[in-house]
């Protein structure tokens, strides 16, 4: 797949709602076995990473002063925080003008891409995988896995319990809060299903106490 239509993909994960169908197996009146199907309309990423925060907190008890907020609801909030910050910021570099939303951004940058050049296409691109890593993730509730003292193994972070990793999706990603000055983040690091087996060989190692 070219760039252009990755980052095309991309941005429609992450930003528009999209049809989402389930099987389901039932028994009709005559005992015969069916298929049927469950069709919901599910938002776009990015806002579901927003409305995640809100869901999170009323599971935890419907408190909504930030400070009661769990902790993976604050992380969610600050991700969203951080993607909202990014993509301003591409847009000042591409001079587009911004929009009411984020999703309206990116979608502007999206029609921007074919003028650029291909350094900045890629680089826009490796953007928008990691932050959909991150809304997949941390969207994830129910099967986020936190490994409890296990180092990012990225050699410039090695940052201990930052690891995030959503099983059911095999996607992964490291939540280092620190920032580079330009406001980049010092690691923010994403497996997906080619290369989260890495990802799980090396917690294996570390959490069985050999050397990764």
């Amino acid at each position: 797949m070219n760039v252009l239509a990755d980052i095309a993909d991309l941005a429609e994960v992450l930003c528009d709602p999209h049809q989402h169908t389930e099987r389901f197996d039932y028994w009709d009146a005559n005992r015969h076995r069916k298929v049927g199907r469950h069709v919901t309309v599910q938002d776009g990423l990015i806002h579901q990473l927003y409305e995640s925060v809100f869901r999170q907190t009323a599971l935890d008890g419907g408190h909504t002063a930030p400070a009661s907020r769990p902790p993976l609801a604050l992380e969610a909030l600050s991700l969203h925080t951080v993607i909202t910050i990014a993509v301003a910021k591409w847009c000042w570099q591409l001079r587009v003008r911004q929009r009411d939303s984020i999703e309206q951004d990116i979608r502007a940058l999206v029609g921007k891409v074919p003028t650029v050049d291909s350094d900045t296409a890629h680089q826009l691109r490796a953007d928008l995988r990691r932050w959909r890593s991150w809304c997949e993730v941390m969207t994830g509730w129910e099967t986020v896995f936190a490994p409890k003292g296990v180092p990012c193994p990225v050699v410039e972070c090695g940052q201990t319990g930052t690891l995030r990793i959503l099983l059911a999706a095999k996607r992964a990603f490291c939540r280092n809060p620190a920032q580079h000055p330009d406001g980049t983040p010092v690691c923010g690091a994403t497996w997906d299903h080619d290369t989260i087996g890495l990802l799980a060989d090396y917690i294996r190692q570390v959490t069985d106490g050999v050397p990764a």
